[in-house]
């Protein structure tokens, strides 16, 4: 009578080959994360640019000047209330021709410049 199975050694190479796959995996998903954080003030600055235009249309063209309804501190406060990132966000002005939003990781702050003409978004 023949047994079925797997014998030792089958099980030991299919977890042999798994390992290969994750060890190719990971350093593949964590690049992915770290531009994911790199795109991230690129989003923002879309959604404010957006958000600004849309704001001009329902105020005869007027840009909102980040001191009210609402202000500049409330929004910052809620970009940064439910991110699992270890990367800070903050809006440092908003006008009429250009925002700005500063990103910190650690303690290494860049700057992001929106530029609303031009929709050009500059890293400094």
């Amino acid at each position: 009578m023949k047994l079925k199975g797997f014998t030792l050694v089958e099980v030991l190479v299919v977890l042999a080959i798994l390992a290969v796959m994750a060890g190719a995996a990971v350093p593949i998903y964590t690049g992915q994360i770290e531009r994911s954080y790199q795109n991230e003030p690129y989003t923002y600055l879309n959604i404010l640019y957006t958000a600004q235009k849309i704001y001009a249309l329902n105020n005869g063209g007027a840009f909102w000047d980040g001191g009210s309804n609402p202000p500049v501190a409330t929004i910052n406060t809620n970009l940064n209330t439910d991110l699992a990132s270890p990367v800070y966000y903050t809006i440092t002005s908003v006008g009429t021709a250009i925002s700005e939003m500063s990103r910190t990781v650690g303690s290494t702050t860049t700057t992001f410049t929106m530029t609303y003409a031009t929709g050009q978004i500059t890293q400094t």
